[in-house]
């Protein structure tokens, strides 16, 4: 992507780098003639991920960081929220034509100001939200958030439920752009996909064991099944850590139901993992995304997830591709663990086919495309 004939300098401002954004973030480097990448932090306090930041130009930015929740008892989630302190200067130094902030807060805010002071200078903001994940936000924030929208070139979304969100704020549509979160699908990929008789039908959950996700509801949901079949055998695999581990482990369990800890798994072991695993589960109530769904989709896992998670709402088609439930509806939840230990062997091969095809169809480098889209709209408009 040029601009008036020469390369494009564009400023990324984020939080952190996840494993699973190097590889748009890699391709967003490659298309573009110069890509910065301002972080917050070299890593988040509840992220057991090693920092990795493949090769890219990523500068840390001098950072204010307000930590709530931590090491208390009962275990707290850990919240950071940041507010980088030196972003007008950094973005002067750089001299960016495209700032892309990420979410809707402080750092936003500064983009916002280093645009309004440089008009050449275009703002696309990534507002990684859903309507479900932000339906507690208060009126404070939700006014701030109409101030910094207004000042947007084009504003980036994971879905429909973003896009339904954002636009309640008086967005023009035209000026929004909905960006799939997706992974290395294709390194997914090389997981088999037919699955050995035990572990087809292996339930697996991969991630945070915080409130949102939903673990331990679940789980009681599942545990009232298995007590209701009892000949049915069936195993629950959760790998993952946080504060809620001892709250899941905890709920009571029949003898038909095996539930095991597979602890924090380095994120280049994940596949390994999909791999002796048949269904994903995600019953997270208020997820802007949830990239754990690409990750087993294309791994050929069907996912058993909720409709209040948006990776759910965009990837699985029901008795397709996996099987979706109402966040929070545990009467549907139960139908749902129902049909999937009905689920044939063919109904299941077939699944897994759809679900990896479906996941196939968001790369990095489709979603890339996408964002050049956004920032080609906001240079012209």
């Amino acid at each position: 992507m040029t601009n008036d004939g020469r390369q494009l300098r564009v400023a990324l401002l984020t939080n952190f780098i996840p494993p699973y954004r190097l590889p748009v973030f890699r391709e967003l480097a490659r298309r573009v003639g110069s890509l910065r990448i301002f972080l917050s932090t070299t890593m988040e306090g509840d992220r057991l991920w090693k920092p990795e930041f493949g090769g890219l130009d990523v500068r840390v930015q001098r950072t204010y960081t307000r930590r709530s929740g931590g090491p208390r008892e009962p275990p707290q989630e850990i919240k950071d929220t940041h507010f980088p302190l030196d972003t007008l200067a950094v973005l002067a130094r750089f001299r960016p034509d495209v700032v892309i902030s990420g979410e809707l807060g402080f750092r936003t805010l500064s983009a916002a100001l280093y645009c309004a002071m440089h008009p050449a200078a275009k703002l696309v903001i990534w507002a990684t939200l859903s309507a479900e994940s932000e339906r507690h936000r208060g009126a404070i924030r939700r006014m701030i958030r109409r101030v910094l929208l207004h000042r947007a070139d084009a504003v980036i979304v994971n879905g429909r439920s973003g896009r339904r969100y954002i636009e309640r704020f008086g967005v023009p549509p035209p000026i929004v752009f909905e960006v799939p979160q997706t992974a290395d699908v294709n390194g997914f990929a090389r997981v088999p996909l037919v699955r050995s008789p035990e572990a087809a039908r292996r339930l697996l959950y991969a991630g945070r064991l915080v409130s949102v996700k939903r673990v331990a509801p679940f789980l009681e949901v599942l545990a009232r099944w298995a007590r209701e079949n009892s000949a049915t055998a069936i195993e629950f695999w959760i790998a993952g850590t946080g504060p809620r581990r001892d709250a899941i482990a905890a709920v009571p369990c029949p003898p038909n139901l095996r539930v095991k800890f597979l602890g924090h798994i380095e994120y280049a072991d994940l596949p390994r993992v999909y791999a002796d695993a048949g269904v994903l589960v995600f019953p997270s109530d208020a997820d802007e995304w949830g990239v754990v769904v690409n990750e087993a989709m294309a791994s050929a896992m069907p996912v058993l997830g909720s409709s209040g998670a948006q990776a759910v709402s965009e990837l699985v088609q029901d008795g397709v591709s996996g099987w979706v439930f109402p966040a929070g509806d545990a009467a549907k939840l139960l139908q749902k663990i129902g049909e999937v230990f009905r689920a044939g062997d063919d109904q299941l091969d077939r699944m897994r086919v759809r679900a990896r095809d479906r996941a196939l169809s968001i790369t990095p480098e489709r979603v890339v495309d996408r964002i050049e889209d956004a920032m080609r709209f906001a240079r012209t408009a």
